[in-house]
C-alpha cells in the first residue's frame, strides 16, 4: 500500500505540473474534485481517475512464491477439511507406548535370563577336569548366549516396529495426515 501511495502521489504532481486534470487519489478518499490541492484553475477538465491498474508499478512473482502459496491455501483447506481427533491420538499415543514398554520389559527380561544362563554354564565348564571338554563348554556357552541375545533383540526391535505401524494405522483414523505426529520415529530405538 504504501508503495502505490508514492506512485500514486509522483503521478498526481506530475499530472498537476503538467496538465489541469481534477484527479481523486484512490489512496485518499478525501480528496475530492472541488478540493484546492488537486483543482486547476484552468477552464479544462478531465474524467477522474481512481483505481487504474496501469498506474500501479508491476512486480514478478517467481514461481516458487506462487507453488508456496499454493501449497499454503491447499494445506489450509486440508486442515479446514480434516478435524483432528485429539482422543483418539491420544488413544493411539498411548497404546504404541504401552506396547513398545512391554516389548523393552520383554527384551529386558530375556537378556537377564540369559546373562544367569551363561553364568551358569561358564560355572558349570570350568567344574569340568578335562580341557578339551571343558574348551567345548566354554565356546558352547558363549555361543548360546550370542543367539539369546541376538533374539531378544530382534524380538524387541519386531515388537517397536509393530507398535509404530499400528500407531500408523490408528493415526490415519484420528485425522493426522501423512507423516504428522510421526517425526521421531526411530529415537526409541535401543
Amino acid at each position: 500500500m504504501i508503495k502505490y501511495r508514492s506512485f500514486l502521489s509522483i503521478i498526481l504532481m506530475a499530472v498537476f505540473v503538467l496538465g489541469s486534470i481534477n484527479i481523486v487519489s484512490a489512496a485518499d478518499e478525501s480528496v475530492t474534485p472541488s478540493s484546492p490541492a488537486v483543482t486547476d484553475t484552468t477552464t479544462q477538465s478531465a474524467p477522474i481517475m481512481k483505481d487504474d491498474k496501469s498506474l500501479l508499478p508491476t512486480t514478478k512473482t517467481n514461481k516458487k512464491q506462487k507453488n508456496r502459496r499454493k501449497k499454503m491455501s491447499a494445506e489450509a483447506e486440508a486442515d479446514k477439511k480434516t478435524e483432528i481427533n485429539i482422543t483418539c491420538i491420544q488413544n493411539a499415543i498411548d497404546k504404541r507406548d504401552t506396547a513398545i514398554i512391554v516389548s523393552v520389559d520383554t527384551y529386558l527380561s530375556k537378556i537377564k535370563t540369559a546373562f544367569e544362563t551363561r553364568r551358569s554354564e561358564l560355572k558349570a565348564a570350568w567344574a569340568l577336569a578335562e580341557k578339551k571338554e571343558r574348551g567345548m563348554a566354554i565356546k558352547d556357552a558363549w555361543t548360546n548366549f550370542k543367539e539369546k541375545k541376538l533374539t531378544a533383540r530382534k524380538d524387541v526391535d519386531d515388537g517397536r516396529k509393530q507398535a509404530w505401524n499400528d500407531f500408523n494405522a490408528e493415526r490415519k483414523n484420528c485425522g493426522l495426515s501423512d507423516g504428522e505426529g510421526n517425526k521421531s520415529s526411530g529415537l526409541d530405538k535401543l
